[in-house]
């Protein structure tokens, strides 16, 4: 028997909003997590930072709603006509009845978008300057402190800490453990990164870790850790994945390793190298200074034969001036000699003739002679005297070191030889300037006729 739908006490009648609530804890009880497939169309994204876009494709379509909590990490931009996988769960929407996917995370459809979305966020970050060469800083000669930034139970690390202190045991190594592969890897990375710059607590870091596949290396292509690594205050070195990977951060870092080993190389210097760099430095260094101080004895020795030669003219003209001045005083004695011999004479032949007047005559002609005797002579010794400063003094002015004191310089070429000629000289040669009271050196910058 039919029942009567309008008068059945054993039916149960759902509002709209009962029903359709109803439908909703089903869905989402039978479907917390999928994985979808399709192209995406009608995408929107308001300046509230959620993604609304339909997911289609050639014959069905669902609506997607993708939160601004769970977007903020997406590697891409999405855009209507890709393609992409999607996952989260199923839901309804009450005020429209309309079932929904709630999204959770999205990529691009296989191995060739995830390059696209990889090409174009380089391209974006690269159009910005973000790797250009010269932002980039040289990394420490001698570091105290790396800081790492690893997973602490990968072999990437291990490999470093070898390699470490194989190179120089000195350096202290200092390790700020992070998640290198997953959801949240990109988010510890920065945050490690930021504690190092906040405490300075490292002279420069590395970010390493193993090799692995492109979803693997993900973490390491998102923006927000690049921005990080250029805007670290700390010279940042990558050694990520194997020789033939490269990620958007070793684009940004000052400088990108091979392998977790090589950014070990290139963080942590040499100590066998650095003594070998100081013992032949230092042998240079002897070197130069034998060859310095082998120079300058010969120079001395030159300047010293000069000295002495200089002393030697000298010497000889104060001879020939002492041998002139005795020739003079032996002169001035046999004038006196001579005068006297004559007085005697004369005063024998007074004495012999007796004439009282001669007598008197010859004596003052005798005081005349004395007198002029003595004139003549103090004439002649002040004349020789004279000669002798004259000659002195004449001497003092052809002494080299005489016309020093007069304000004038000597100047050598490189080979020591006295300049007499501008045109010996062109510019950039290297000369040496000797002055009454010390020297300098000097280079040429320009010559005059």
């Amino acid at each position: 028997m039919q029942r009567d739908l309008f008068t059945d006490t054993a039916r149960h009648i759902f509002t709209v909003s009962e029903l359709t609530r109803a439908v909703r804890g089903a869905v989402e009880r039978a479907f917390p997590s999928v994985w979808v497939s399709g192209e995406i169309s009608n995408f929107r994204a308001p300046t509230g930072g959620h993604m609304y876009f339909t997911l289609k494709d050639a014959s069905s379509q669902i609506r997607v709603v993708f939160f601004k909590g769970a977007n903020r990490h997406l590697k891409f931009t999405p855009a209507d006509g890709m393609e992409v996988v999607a996952q989260g769960r199923l839901s309804v929407y009450e005020p429209r009845g309309d079932y929904q996917l709630i999204c959770e995370g999205i990529e691009p459809k296989g191995i060739g978008a995830l390059q696209a979305a990889f090409e174009e966020l380089k391209l974006r970050l690269e159009s910005e300057g973000l790797f250009d060469a010269s932002r980039k800083r040289p990394l420490p000669v001698f570091p105290s402190v790396v800081g790492l930034i690893t997973s602490p139970t990968g072999a990437a690390m291990s490999d470093f800490l070898k390699t470490a202190a194989r190179r120089f045991s000195g350096v202290h190594v200092l390790v700020h453990p992070a998640r290198v592969q997953g959801a949240s890897a990109a988010a510890e990375v920065i945050a490690a990164l930021g504690w190092f710059n906040d405490h300075r607590a490292a002279d420069v870091v590395a970010i390493v870790r193993g090799g692995g596949s492109i979803e693997d290396l993900w973490p390491f292509d998102e923006e927000a850790l690049c921005r990080a690594i250029a805007g670290s205050g700390i010279p940042v070195v990558t050694g990520i994945g194997h020789e033939t990977d490269f990620t958007l951060a070793d684009f940004a870092a000052d400088a990108r390793a091979l392998t977790p080993t090589d950014a070990a190389r290139l963080a942590v210097p040499d100590a066998g190298k650095l003594r070998e760099k100081i013992l032949s430095l230092r042998d240079d260094a002897e070197s130069a200074l034998s060859r310095t101080l082998g120079g300058l004895r010969l120079e001395l020795e030159r300047r010293t034969s000069s000295l002495d030669r200089s002393r030697n003219i000298v010497d000889e003209v104060r001879q020939e001036i002492e041998d002139r001045a005795e020739a003079m005083s032996r002169s001035a004695l046999s004038i006196i000699h001579r005068d006297r011999g004559h007085l005697s004479d004369v005063m024998r032949r007074a004495s012999e003739n007796h004439p009282r007047q001669r007598v008197a005559l010859a004596r003052a002609r005798f005081l005349d002679l004395s007198r002029r005797m003595d004139t003549s002579t103090r004439v002649v010794l002040r004349d020789r005297r004279r000669r002798l400063s004259d000659s002195a003094r004449l001497l003092e002015g052809l002494s080299p070191l005489a016309v020093l004191d007069r304000g004038y310089s000597l100047v050598h070429d490189a080979c020591g030889r006295i300049v007499l000629d501008s045109e010996t000289l062109r510019a950039g040669d290297n000369v040496s300037l000797r002055f009454a009271r010390g020297g300098a050196d000097a280079t040429i910058t320009l010559t005059r006729k």
